[in-house]
């Protein structure tokens, strides 16, 4: 091996260890977190929001079938779609940083502000 290749080979091994070591500091300190990567404004966004409710409407299907399996594909259909489309328009930026930086959590916050709207898909799409 030649002694350019040597020396970038070091630079490289140096320039990977230390931001391995920034990694796993900023993330053991608490100062790094994901949602940082999050532009500003990018929950307003149309993609943003079809690809919220697409995810959530696949989520809330496969959930539901589990749930309540007497339940018709069509009513499920209907009342994750119902459910889908208007927790989107109450979703925050912050409450999508939170499910970034704690995946596999929702927001304390979010639960008592979904009720309702969890209420009036069950009504609209099952009745009473």
């Amino acid at each position: 091996m030649s002694r350019g290749t040597i020396g970038f080979l070091c630079i490289a091994g140096g320039i990977l260890a230390g931001g391995v070591a920034t990694l796993v500091v900023g993330f053991h300190s608490g100062d790094l977190k994901l949602s940082g990567m999050l532009p500003d404004g990018a929950t307003d966004t149309p993609q943003f929001r079809a690809s919220f409710v697409d995810s959530s409407k696949r989520s809330c299907i496969q959930g539901a079938k589990m749930s309540a399996p007497t339940a018709s594909a069509q009513k499920i259909e209907s009342y994750c779609t119902c459910f889908s489309e208007g927790a989107v328009d109450l979703l925050t930026e912050d409450d999508v940083k939170y499910m970034i930086d704690h995946i596999g959590s929702v927001p304390p916050t979010l639960a008592p502000r979904l009720q309702p709207l969890i209420a009036q898909c069950r009504s609209q799409t099952f009745g009473g």
